[in-house]
């Protein structure tokens, strides 16, 4: 928006206008009273006194008011701007179409987002990914323990070793229970029946030894006072906890595939609800600037129709002034008395109408 409204502007406008037509007149009434002087001393002095008008005798008088008159009913209609509320009527209706679209389509969409449906919590399942995480540092720090025992090192690289094989192992655990879960046995790629519960059978057994080893190298107070711990069977019983841990969540809380991509599909048309949203309330708040602006275009255009009636009306007391002015002086600077014509009634400017829409 403008800092100043059309109408304050079409009024300081006026009040120049004003002014000036004030200053126009002011500085022409000398002329008048010159020419009724010029003749009045005329020898014979005019216009005769037998003469029925005096119009020809004023035909400068006229003329100067006229033009003062045109020149400043112009400068008015220059900042009427009819155009302006067409063009704003054409945007008002451009915008309020495409705010009667927009909502529809929100709509449309948050429909389409209403009828997505879930077999399994969307909630828990982002939860539970947090817990499954939460198995995956349990694991790795185990491992690195682990490793660290048996290797008597405890290196950067250690750790790395054991996050790698703790991701690799939790990932195998989670796509084999959602294949099994979510597919027929025959439908499974035979990758995932065969190569992922050949694996992790492998690293349960071999961690399961090599956590036993660890614990007999270093601790051989722990087996001597808990005798169960001296067998290898414990050991890979502890290492299939986290992975059953595992497999228990994905199996009940994880989202299928499809259910994924449901999600994926919901979470997009939320982000198209939010921009069509952002848009829906930016349209309404230009539209409502637009009839705000237009508004004050109808007020200022009814001010302005005002205007041109008092500055009409102005003029035509310029021209009765002027036209008395010429009078007087006449009268006063003749030998000969008061012209019959004087005592007509005082003329008047022509009339002039603008047309406003």
């Amino acid at each position: 928006m403008e800092s100043k409204t059309k109408k304050e502007l079409v009024n300081q406008n006026a009040s120049n206008v004003l002014q000036n037509a004030d200053l126009m007149h002011a500085q022409f009434l000398p002329q008048a009273r010159k020419f009724g002087q010029m003749y009045g001393n005329n020898e014979p002095s005019l216009p005769p006194l037998d003469a029925d008008s005096y119009l020809g005798f004023i035909d400068h008088i006229t003329s100067f008011y006229i033009k003062g008159r045109t020149d400043m009913l112009m400068s008015l209609q220059s900042d009427k701007n009819v155009n302006d509320q067409e063009s704003h009527d054409l945007e008002i209706k451009e915008k309020e179409d495409l705010l009667k679209k927009s909502k529809s389509d929100l709509m449309n969409k948050a429909s389409d987002m209403e009828d997505i449906k879930f077999d399994r919590s969307v909630e828990k399942h982002k939860f539970y990914s947090y817990v499954l995480g939460v198995i995956m540092l349990l694991e790795t720090s185990w491992m690195s323990m682990t490793f660290s025992a048996a290797l008597n090192d405890s290196n950067i690289m250690v750790w790395v070793g054991a996050f790698i094989l703790s991701f690799g192992l939790i990932m195998s655990i989670k796509v084999f229970t959602k294949q099994l879960r979510d597919k027929p046995w025959k439908e499974i790629p035979i990758m995932v029946k065969v190569l992922i519960p050949m694996y992790v059978f492998s690293v349960v057994i071999a961690f399961g030894l090599l956590r036993f080893s660890s614990v007999i190298v270093s601790s051989d107070n722990t087996i001597s006072t808990y005798s169960y711990l001296d067998n290898p069977f414990i050991y890979i019983v502890m290492t299939l906890v986290p992975i059953v841990a595992t497999a228990c969540v994905v199996y009940t809380y994880y989202l299928s595939d499809e259910d994924s991509k449901n999600l994926e599909r919901k979470n997009q048309l939320q982000k198209e609800c939010n921009a069509l949203q952002d848009k829906i309330n930016t349209l309404q708040k230009d539209i409502k600037e637009l009839k705000a602006l237009k508004k004050d275009n109808e007020v200022s255009t009814l001010d302005n129709e005002a205007l041109e009636t008092l500055l009409i009306q102005k003029f035509d007391a310029y021209y009765g002034e002027a036209i008395g002015v010429f009078k007087y002086e006449n009268i006063k600077w003749r030998q000969d008395g008061c012209p019959k014509s004087f005592n007509n009634p005082t003329p008047t400017l022509p009339k002039i109408k603008f047309n406003h829409r």
